[in-house]
């Protein structure tokens, strides 16, 4: 991907993602678990254009979605809505409405409160609700606190010992068809054995219900954002497996929910070089993207590979690369070496930035959200056009 060329033709900073990528990665996962009972979902709150869903489609892949937004950029993107679940601690009224009104396959209850609720709308709208209870299996996943979602602690899902309570309610409203039980214990999980652990409890507490046809296992697969070696779905899928080889003998479908496999190694946020400052003998080097373009290093203190996106003999040095917006946390690298000949207008690249990279942006201190292009062979094509201020100017009522 020569994105020095790239920029020459789409203002940075942009988002650029590379097709070759996106398939090898589809890939992987359809090959992983082909021979098992498994249907995919691709979590579209990691990357949700429209074009990109539309190549997980086209493998038969479905959707993990959290909101009727997400829903319509699935059904946008090609993906029937009956491969569709929908995940959501506080679900909107509308969300549920729209959800059930476009046939969603599944929805993934996480309260009490919650079942009440989805059975009233349907019971309104005069449909049954396909369900499915998230458990939370109080597993800790090892992984960035901010993302560990089976914990005690986290509010996700119902307890193993809310699930009397569930049935009670379930059996009284004929509004809801309880199909399925549903877990996710984190994301970019790297152990397989904590995996294990959180589909050996899933497993057990599915074997005690009667009726149900599918386990969603949720996802959390992995990537190594610095390059080093880490588990991929071939080793995942034996976990699997071995697990669930009685339920799946009976045909109970597996359901899993990769999104950052898919989309992150895919992606590149592109860059351009401000200034290159000297100061108290740091070297600063100041682009034109910034935390509200790409949040995970401020939230998460993310490493992200970052190279000059042109050829360099020069020795490399210790800088910090920095970006515009009036905040200390607006920094994608401490120290990171780079050449030491980079100057003002060199594109730089930072890379893995294809999951949770556009969807968590935003437009503080009123930058525009970036643009996106996909790289297919040789050809590039805009797949969303950068939305500015005065794209927001023009929405904004008089009050």
């Amino acid at each position: 991907m020569d994105t020095t060329a790239l920029a020459r033709t789409y203002p940075t900073p942009f988002y650029a993602y590379d097709a070759a990528v996106l398939r090898a990665r589809i890939g992987d996962l359809t090959e992983a678990f082909k021979a098992q009972n498994v249907s995919l979902h691709y979590a579209v709150k990691a990357n949700d254009n429209p074009a990109i869903i539309a190549m997980a489609a086209k493998a038969g892949i479905g959707a993990c979605l959290v909101s009727a937004g997400e829903m319509k950029r699935a059904m946008a993107g090609g993906m029937p809505p009956a491969l569709m679940l929908m995940n959501g601690v506080g679900k909107s009224d509308a969300d549920i409405r729209f959800a059930l009104a476009n046939g969603i396959g599944q929805l993934n209850v996480e309260s009490i409160p919650e079942l009440t609720v989805i059975a009233d709308i349907a019971r309104e709208m005069g449909v049954v609700a396909p369900i499915g209870l998230r458990i939370n299996p109080e597993v800790a996943a090892n992984t960035h606190s901010n993302i560990a979602t089976g914990r005690r602690t986290d509010k996700f899902g119902l307890l193993a010992e809310d699930l009397p309570e569930a049935k009670r309610i379930i059996a009284a409203r004929p509004e809801l068809k309880w199909i399925a039980l549903s877990c996710h214990i984190g994301s970019q999980v790297h152990d397989v054995n904590d995996l294990r652990r959180g589909y050996a409890v899933m497993a057990d507490i599915f074997r005690a219900q009667e009726g149900l046809d599918r386990l969603d296992l949720g996802g959390g697969f992995g990537v190594s954002y610095r390059g080093d070696a880490y588990s991929r779905p071939a080793d995942f899928a034996p976990v699997v497996a071995e697990l669930t080889k009685d339920l799946q003998a009976r045909g109970v479908r597996i359901q899993l929910e990769p999104g950052r496999y898919i989309a992150a190694e895919a992606g590149t946020l592109v860059t351009s070089v401000i200034h290159v400052k000297d100061s108290g003998g740091m070297r600063f080097i100041v682009v034109d993207a910034a935390m509200n373009d790409l949040i995970r290093p401020a939230l998460y203190e993310a490493y992200h590979p970052i190279r000059l996106g042109r050829s360099s003999k020069a020795a490399t040095m210790p800088c910090t690369i920095v970006g515009p917006v009036c905040e200390s946390s607006d920094c994608f690298a401490r120290d990171r070496g780079l050449p030491a000949d980079i100057v003002r207008g060199d594109v730089l690249e930072i890379g893995f930035a294809g999951a949770y990279g556009f969807t968590m942006s935003g437009q503080y201190n009123a930058r525009p959200r970036l643009a996106e292009v996909l790289i297919d062979g040789n050809e590039a094509k805009l797949i969303r056009r950068a939305f500015t201020a005065e794209d927001f100017d023009a929405a904004t009522l008089a009050a």
